[in-house]
Parts: structure tokens; sequence; C-alpha cells
């Protein structure tokens, strides 16, 4: 009784990763996907993060509302004309 294994035994595992080529195949494809798919992350919050500084530094230098709407005229309004 001590020498059964059950079905997620390590052991178990680990002797079919030796002796099946097909299952150490597969369980290291699953490794590598998951490699990709960690990096793929990764490089899109890296990204995602640049965006939204990029986006942030072109926002801060906009004006107000405020001064869209009633803007202060910084030019002459007067016209002179030769007939006064």
């Amino acid at each position: 009784m001590a020498n059964e294994r059950t079905k997620g035994d390590p052991l178990d595992d680990m002797e079919k990763y030796f002796s099946d080529p097909e299952y150490r195949r597969r369980r290291s494809s699953r490794k590598k996907m998951s490699k990709k798919a960690t990096r793929i992350a990764i490089v899109g919050i890296v990204f995602l993060a640049a965006v939204g500084v990029y986006a942030g530094y072109l926002f801060s230098g906009l004006p107000s509302l405020e001064r869209i709407e009633n803007p202060r005229p910084e030019l002459a309004t007067r016209v002179f004309s030769i007939d006064g």
C-alpha cells in the first residue's frame, strides 16, 4: 500500500516526463506559451503606460475651457484708416 501512487503524484508525472516524449512535448509547449503570454502582457502594459504618459503630457499643455471660451485678445483691436 505504501508504493501506490495517486493520480496527481509528482513522481508519476516525473516518470511520465522522462519516459513519454509526447507528454514531455506537451508539458514544455505549455510552459513556452505561458512565457510568451507573459511577455506579450508585459509589453502591452508597458506600451499602454507609455501611451498614457504621453497623452497626459499632451493634455497638460492645453489651455483650460474657460480660457478658450473667454479669450483675452493680446493684439490691438482698433483699426485706423486714412479718412479718420
